[in-house]
């Protein structure tokens, strides 16, 4: 026993001294660091977006919150139409000007890079279509900003990871970082941040990019939370189950779900082709869009924007059945429009209470 004790502290550094060699060759502690600066810089960043996104509203709406359907219900009903239209034109303008590629980008940009080793975002063009997505979901183009935020995220992680000379793990890794921060400040969900970065961006779960994701996802929040509080973004009231009768209905649900989605992708596909084949300038595409929007919205104001306020208000059952589905129809056509005429803006979509939501 005593010449176990005397041989304990050797066992010891032999075990830690390579494991501890072989983490600082890999340079995970100097990832460890860059994480946490590109989690606050991507928060900032997203900060900056959102505000944007409630000050275009506050244009024509008068308020800075996610109530735009209520608002928009209390304004008269040309401005609901005109305004999207407006927006287009100022969209279709800056496309033309500014992005060379003639498009906002989105997830499937980053996927790209990923695929790059962590390249393949330039930065200019990134800011760009951030500033392009805001105003778009601001003049009320149906769409989701966290696409959007997910790519400049990236946009924001790649451009710290050119300033270092690290290998093609750690660049993936970084732009992972970026996306988790950029989903995490947009939900106030780091959990979910760091899931996303793994499974859409990575497409793995990896033991040594796991800490620097989670670090990033949690300085997203942090920052975020400061600044908008620290209510999640939707408010689910407390469900129960009351009967084992109730699970063929989920069944039942997920099967709904599933063939609203696949009507929802073939939407947004088909619309997207139709628009192809419809010759104009690229500056009167968004704007004959937004009029089309405008008008979808003067019937159905949750179509509009981003669609919190109606996610959550699906959630509260606070729509009735008819209600939900002309807005399965009406989320739909306004979103493929959307995304048709070039307008700025992701898609995300679930389906809560029947509501297809970007």
């Amino acid at each position: 026993m005593p010449e176990i004790l005397r041989r304990l502290p050797s066992i010891v550094v032999g075990w830690v001294k390579p494991n501890l060699q072989s983490f600082t060759s890999s340079r995970e502690p100097q990832i460890w660091l860059i994480s946490a600066v590109i989690g606050l810089c991507v928060s900032i960043a997203a900060i900056i977006f959102r505000e944007l996104i409630l000050w275009t509203q506050f244009l024509w709406l008068g308020v800075r919150t996610e109530t735009m359907a209520t608002s928009a219900r209390e304004i008269h009903w040309l401005w609901i139409l005109l305004t999207p239209a407006f927006g287009g034109l100022l969209i279709g303008w800056l496309l033309e000007r500014f992005m060379k590629s003639r498009r906002t980008s989105g997830v499937a940009d980053v996927m790209e890079a990923k695929a790059y080793g962590g390249r393949n975002i330039e930065m200019k063009p990134g800011l760009g279509s951030a500033v392009i997505s805001a105003l778009s979901l601001g003049f009320g183009a149906s769409a989701g900003r966290e696409g959007p935020m997910v790519h400049l995220g990236a946009t924001i992680s790649t451009s710290v990871a050119h300033l270092f000379s690290l290998p093609d793990w750690g660049r993936r890794t970084l732009l992972a970082c970026g996306v988790a921060s950029a989903v995490s400040a947009s939900f106030n969900a780091p959990i979910a941040g760091v899931l996303f970065a793994h499974e859409v961006v990575l497409g793995h779960y990896s033991k040594r990019s796991f800490i620097p994701i989670v670090l990033s996802s949690v300085m997203g929040t942090i920052a975020t939370r400061l600044w908008f509080g620290d209510a999640a973004a939707f408010s689910i009231p407390a469900y129960q189950i009351t009967s084992y009768l109730e699970f063929p209905a989920f069944a039942i649900l997920g099967l709904i779900c599933g063939i609203v989605a696949i009507i929802f992708q073939f939407g947004v596909v088909s619309t997207d082709y139709i628009a192809r084949s419809i010759v104009m300038p690229l500056w009167a595409r968004p704007a004959v869009g937004g009029l089309m929007i405008g008008a979808i919205g003067v019937f159905f104001p949750e179509a509009l924007g981003v669609g919190y306020e109606a996610t959550d208000l699906a959630l509260k059952n606070q729509y009735t059945l008819s209600l939900l589905f002309a807005l399965i129809i009406a989320k739909t056509a306004a979103t493929s429009i959307t995304l048709a005429s070039r307008f700025g803006g992701g898609v995300f979509w679930t389906c809560h209470g029947l509501v297809p939501c970007p």
